[in-house]
């Protein structure tokens, strides 16, 4: 079971033929899917959903809704109900302009029926702090301001399964999308190796 809407939401709309892929996988490995799915309560040996299905089992995993720190929590007027804070285009917060957020910190543009968020790879927290600290350097300074919605930054995503994976490449991270590519194979898993070792190296350096 998922709270995604659909298989290979990703919780940014799906991604090219990922829902697609998905689904086959799934009924070739006889497993039934669940979407917009919401626990209600949890009891041994089962799990009662919210709209009154009640699923039986001997081993469950669940993962719980991902939210905000505390200190967004503790801090009235700073974030939403989730603990997440919206920002305007500049990564700042509206009608506070000396705070802006970035990463993990900033809420979901386009939530979902059952709230899931969006993955925020740390490409997508990179771009927004990126700039978030340059407005920060242009508010002291004086500069011009940079303005990018979430949904304008490009994906760069590797997912990695072990001795294969997928590359996501795309114009937008969000749909509507131009252009979307979804290449599966090997050569994701060797482009996770390359840059994990590249990563390391230029940290270990303080290069960044």
């Amino acid at each position: 079971m998922t709270a995604e809407p659909f298989l290979g939401h990703f919780g940014i709309g799906g991604f090219g033929k990922a829902r697609q892929l998905t689904e086959v996988l799934f009924e070739k490995l006889g497993i039934r899917a669940i979407t917009n799915a919401m626990v209600a309560r949890v009891e041994p040996g089962v799990v009662h959903l919210g709209d009154g299905q009640a699923l039986l089992f001997k081993f469950a995993m669940l993962i719980p809704r991902f939210l905000g720190v505390d200190a967004v929590w503790q801090s009235p007027g700073l974030g939403n109900a989730a603990g997440f804070i919206a920002v305007d285009d500049a990564y700042r917060l509206p009608g506070h302009p000396e705070v802006y957020a970035a990463g993990v910190a900033v809420a979901p543009p386009k939530p979902t029926p059952v709230p899931i968020g969006v993955s925020k790879t740390g490409y997508l927290s990179e771009e927004m702090a990126r700039v978030a600290a340059h407005n920060i350097a242009a508010a002291i300074e004086g500069g011009p301001e940079v303005r990018l919605p979430f949904a304008a930054i490009d994906a760069k995503c590797i997912l990695d399964a072990g001795g294969t994976g997928i590359i996501m490449l795309s114009d937008e991270i969000l749909v509507p999308r131009k252009h979307q590519w979804l290449i599966p194979g090997p050569e994701a898993h060797w482009a996770k190796v390359a840059f994990e070792k590249y990563f390391l190296a230029t940290r270990r350096r303080g290069r960044m």
